[in-house]
């Protein structure tokens, strides 16, 4: 894990004000030239974090990388996130879901991965797709509709 995400997941549950701090000032201090960083920082989200509104600050931190590259890593990170950031996994895909370029691309992606890779992604489109299918069932099944 790269030592910028290391010291982000070390306070990322905010138990105190210096992890608070500490998860901030790191933050501000991600090198967002390097997109394959983002993989490791989608492994700090945690749902059982005391602050969530400080982790939407990660979520645009992630987000203000360039994202075509940025997107692939949180796809491949999406597999482990669901361990312990089901929640947060889910979010992020919901962002990707309401932004047209991101599905275009998304798509793209999953065709290049491997069946095993590809599975996981998929639960969570669909488990989405079920749970706000006004929303949701047109964007996924743009995107999943050949699997």
């Amino acid at each position: 894990m790269h030592k910028i995400a290391e010291i982000l997941y070390q306070n990322r549950l905010f138990y105190s004000i210096e992890e608070f701090e500490t998860f901030e000032a790191t933050l501000a201090q991600v090198d967002l030239s390097n997109p394959v960083l983002v993989y490791d920082l989608c492994l700090v989200f945690d749902d059982e974090t005391e602050s969530p509104e400080v982790m939407y600050g990660l979520i645009h931190c992630i987000e203000a990388f360039e994202w075509k590259d940025a997107l692939k890593q949180v796809m491949l990170a999406t597999p482990q996130m669901m361990e312990k950031a089901a929640e947060w996994a889910d979010t992020m895909h919901r962002r990707i879901l309401n932004h047209d370029q991101s599905r275009i691309w998304y798509k793209e992606y999953l065709h290049t991965f491997e069946p095993d890779q590809r599975q996981p992604l998929i639960q969570l489109l669909q488990s989405i797709k079920l749970d706000t299918p006004d929303r949701f069932k047109d964007k996924i099944d743009e995107i999943i509709g050949t699997y």
